[in-house]
């Protein structure tokens, strides 16, 4: 039988197999066909995280079902933060219009102004409505440090927004920095 999964090298039977979202990464219940089969030994059938294999992560990102679902009737947002530590605000914009956000009417990020970080994010929050999904091209444009980052996901998730981050700048979910 062939499924998706089956593409990348990973097998998951119809009604056996499950892939789970979870926090920090993904754990799948899928077993690899081996290379070459030898008579003295037998495939181990044992659940492993997607994260850590680098054909399920493969396949995990290539699920664009799940990068681009989002509650009906809700906007998906996209970020551009204009900081040294950030890409530059042209690329974000190519990135998330990659990703499917619609740029439309697009002006560059003001300067600094005299408004700090959280009242610039106050403004932002005031936007969005219950379900909607911001887009970021990195983990970044949430904080300029993790503290900072965890906050703003945990303000977002506290008013039921979605974050949903295009590039965590690591191999596997399993070690991006967590925010």
């Amino acid at each position: 039988m062939r499924t998706d999964a089956t593409r990348s090298g990973c097998r998951r039977p119809r009604g056996t197999g499950r892939i789970e979202g979870t926090r920090g990464g993904a754990v799948a219940d899928i077993a690899h066909e081996p290379e070459t089969t030898q008579a003295d030994t037998a495939p181990l059938h044992l659940p492993h995280a997607a994260v850590e294999c680098p054909k399920c992560f493969t396949e995990l990102q290539r699920d664009r079902d799940w990068w681009l679902a989002r509650p009906a009737g809700s906007r998906l947002v996209g970020l551009v933060v204009a900081r040294d530590d950030m890409p530059s605000v042209v690329q974000q914009r190519d990135d998330l219009t990659r990703f499917g956000v619609p740029i439309e009417g697009f002006r560059h990020p003001a300067p600094d102004i005299l408004e700090s970080w959280e009242q610039r994010l106050a403004r932002l929050f005031d936007t969005f409505r219950p379900g909607d999904v911001l887009v970021v091209t990195n983990v970044q444009a949430l904080g300029r440090n993790v503290d900072e980052g965890t906050r703003t996901v945990s303000a977002l998730a506290r008013r039921g927004i979605v974050v949903k981050v295009l590039s965590h700048g690591a191999r596997h979910l399993d070690t991006a920095p967590t925010v």
